[in-house]
């Protein structure tokens, strides 16, 4: 169970449609909703950008949580391109502190 852990479930997700490209999470504890942020990109923006973008500012806001969390993404590149040292997209430097 994502939330029954003892940690806060935070849910990040990157979307891009015909009007825009946006990103967000959702901070969960108990199942109520602790905190949120929305975030509306350039339209040139891709979805890769707008899921790294959610996850770098979960990660900012998490940090002052001082208890343990789990990251739930949906994004397997950006993860990927996270953890891996040689990674040449613009993004990905100002993800991990």
């Amino acid at each position: 169970n994502h939330i029954d852990s003892g940690a806060k479930a935070i849910y990040t997700d990157g979307s891009k449609t015909d009007e825009g490209t946006g990103s967000g999470y959702c901070i969960l504890e108990n199942y109520e909703i602790m905190a949120s942020w929305q975030g509306k990109l350039d339209r040139s923006n891709s979805v890769f950008q707008a899921e790294i973008l959610a996850i770098r500012m979960v990660i900012e806001a998490a940090s002052s949580l001082h208890r343990p969390i789990k990251i739930w993404t949906e994004n397997l590149s950006s993860l990927m391109a996270i953890l891996n040292p040689k990674s040449h997209h613009s993004m990905v430097p100002f993800v991990l502190p």
